[in-house]
């Protein structure tokens, strides 16, 4: 387990009483399916280091209280550790025909745009994709309704389940307008970005042309490093996604 917090994990196994049934594939925290002493399944989530975005994914998923994504248990802040429901059987959205995933990746978002409070803790699209240059700037000053964001939502995120027939899982939640949350999704392993740059606008009921300067805007800014969400395919097919979507 080179590289992982031994020493927390065994922690969090004696608080909550858990019993591990396996580790779950992460490149950037321990996840492990586990049994509670009721001999319920959850997961156990805990980065490798300590960080606050963690304490951001634990009170996203607190407002959501299972609408959607998945429910949180318990969170232990001391250890930066989440208790969550497990996803069962826990196959990915992308494992379903394009479209189909799409139309039901629009379904559940909207569903998490929560309306957030005048002194909420989390950062805001503003005061982060106010660094990526000067088109992001731009869009981050002229933004509408509020909300508070998934921003990382891709079919990757949205695992078959029992409880739902879908949830979402593994937010890095973010208060902004929401073609900067749906834009996420215009480059989700797209094959015709701009059939699905009019699919997304359509089923979300979204503006078409920032959804489309956002969706540039985020992939773009991954290419260079900025602080965005991991993506499987490399900053190389970042590239290519940004300039699919923007001439759609």
């Amino acid at each position: 387990m080179a590289g992982m917090p031994e020493q927390r994990i065994q922690e969090c196994l004696e608080r909550w009483q858990l019993a591990v049934v396996r580790r779950l594939p992460s490149d950037w925290s321990y996840v492990a399916e586990v049994r509670r002493p009721d001999g319920s399944p959850a997961v156990l989530k805990l980065p490798l280091e300590p960080e606050r975005e963690v304490e951001l994914e634990a009170e996203g998923l607190r407002r959501w209280n299972g609408n959607g994504a998945v429910r949180l248990y318990d969170f232990d802040q001391a250890r930066a550790a989440l208790l969550e429901e497990l996803a069962e059987p826990g196959s990915q959205l992308w494992e379903l025909d394009e479209d189909e995933g799409v139309r039901i990746a629009c379904g559940l978002l909207p569903r998490l745009w929560r309306p957030v409070e005048d002194g909420h803790p989390f950062d805001t699209v503003l005061d982060v994709a106010s660094t990526w240059g000067v088109e992001a700037r731009e869009l981050a000053e002229s933004q509408g309704e509020q909300v508070l964001l998934h921003r990382d939502f891709h079919r990757g995120n949205v695992l078959a389940a029992t409880r739902e027939h879908w949830l979402v899982i593994d937010p890095k939640p973010i208060v902004g307008e929401r073609e900067f949350d749906a834009a996420w999704l215009v480059g989700d392993e797209v094959h015709d970005a701009r059939r699905r740059l009019d699919l997304v606008a359509s089923e979300l009921d979204l503006d078409r042309e920032r959804l489309r300067r956002w969706g540039v805007v985020r992939y773009a800014a991954g290419t260079q490093g900025a602080a965005e969400p991991g993506w499987p395919g490399g900053t190389g097919e970042m590239r290519r996604i940004a300039e699919a979507i923007r001439s759609a």
